[in-house]
Order: C-alpha cells, then sequence, then structure tokens
C-alpha cells in the first residue's frame, strides 16, 4: 500500500530501496538453505516489498491533522451511544470517556486499541483466545555499519520462526515466533509461580542460537557504544 493512499506526500517519508526479488530459508534442523522468490513479476512492478521509517510515517500522518487533534497517553475506557431529539432518524453518535474524564463524541469510531481492545468488546466480539506461540521483534542499530547483505533470511525449526532483514546501512530488523505453551507447562508442572506467560525464559535462549546461525557478515555489537538493540 502506498503512501498516497493515506494522503501523505511521499517526500515526507524516508523509503530504503526496494527489497530483492529473494530471499534464503535455513532449516536449523539439517542446515538446508533454500532460495525462493516473492510472487509478482519482478519487471511489472509488481514487487514492491521496502521498509519505511515509522517514527517518520507517524509524523507525516500527524502532520495532516489539525492541531490538538492527537492526544497521547489516553486510555479509553468505555464507549456508549447517544442520539439526540435533533439527529432522530439520524446515524447514533459514538460517546468515548477517557480515563481522564474527558468525553469524545465522534460519528466515526476505529478501534485498533490493542489485544484487550474495549472497541471489540462493545462490538462484542470474543475476547482473545492464547495461541500458544509468543513472538519478539527489534531494531539492530550499528551506528559504524553491519556489512550484511542487502537480503531477508529466514531461519526454521520445530515450533520456531525466525527472520533477520537490513532495512539501512545501519539498522537491521528482526523478529521470532516461537511455541512456547506446551514448553512451559512443562517447565511449570505443578508450581503456580512459574507462568506461561514469562514467554522470554524461552524465547531469548533460542533468539541467540538462532539469529547468530550462519551469519558470519554480520558484525556483532562490540559495546553499547559500538551497537544497541531496541525491542519493541
Amino acid at each position: 500500500m502506498s503512501n498516497e493512499t493515506f494522503g501523505v506526500r511521499p517526500k515526507h517519508i524516508i523509503e530504503q530501496r526496494p527489497r530483492d526479488s529473494q530471499f534464503q530459508v535455513t532449516n536449523l534442523e539439517n542446515g538446508a538453505t533454500q532460495v525462493f522468490r516473492f510472487a509478482g513479476r519482478e519487471n511489472s512492478g509488481e514487487i514492491k516489498a521496502r521498509p519505511a521509517d515509522r517514527k517518520a510515517l507517524l509524523e507525516a500522518l500527524a502532520e495532516e491533522l489539525p492541531p490538538g487533534t492527537i492526544r497521547f497517553s489516553s486510555k479509553l475506557v468505555s464507549i456508549d451511544s447517544e442520539t439526540t431529539a435533533e439527529e432522530e432518524g439520524s446515524p447514533e453518535t459514538s460517546v468515548l470517556r477517557l480515563d481522564d474524564g474527558t468525553v469524545i463524541r465522534a460519528k466515526v469510531v476505529i478501534g485498533c486499541d490493542g489485544v484487550h481492545s474495549v472497541v471489540a468488546r462493545w462490538l462484542g466480539l470474543s475476547e482473545p483466545v492464547t495461541c500458544g506461540r509468543s513472538a519478539v521483534r527489534g531494531l539492530a542499530v550499528y551506528p559504524d555499519g553491519h556489512g550484511m547483505k542487502r537480503e531477508l533470511r529466514q531461519f526454521l525449526s520445530a515450533g520456531l520462526r525466525a527472520s533477520m532483514v537490513p532495512i539501512s546501512e545501519t539498522e537491521v530488523y528482526w523478529f521470532l515466533v516461537n511455541n512456547t505453551v506446551a514448553a512451559a507447562e512443562e517447565e511449570a508442572g505443578a508450581d503456580p509461580a512459574k507462568s506461561p506467560r514469562s514467554c522470554g525464559r524461552f524465547i531469548f535462549p533460542k533468539l541467540a542460537d538462532t539469529l547468530w546461525y550462519d551469519c558470519g557478515d554480520l558484525v556483532p555489537p562490540q559495546s553499547k557504544e559500538k551497537g544497541k538493540n531496541h525491542l519493541e
């Protein structure tokens, strides 16, 4: 989806060069590596996978809004509907109440307020359920450059998927998805103090073993000044 779809001028977004049309997938069980290509015809312009600076994108979207439109650190507490006498027969107005006492009336509400969404509950949607997987992602920053090839790498194993891709000469985006429920229950046993929600206990050891697998061209950070890791 292009930035123009959101009415954002391209000059506001710092986009990197398009990604290569192929990527590597390594099986951690046997070490086998395969090369795949993204769908689409390369010479037709259909392949347009590319990273975008999230901060720059959000700032560009914010610039298009009237001053004072955005409210930060404002938690939505409840939603109600009302129809005034003058508006009888017209669509209901949504009344949003925030935790600081602010009341906002709106004709359109878009719910993107997280896994425990107040909007979803108001719409009568089911509560979220545990999927049995945990994920962690981050942006590794190397001020002096990482020296990594400009290609996407993915690593697969039983119940595990990890990937890394350089988005600039100094930044590498990475993520790891891991099946955690079974392992957590096995370790916890009858001890209620050990919770499956402590996913870091299972993810981070695998992260260390996986993301440095066969990555000799990626220079690990030598100190906090040389490189740093940002988790989201």
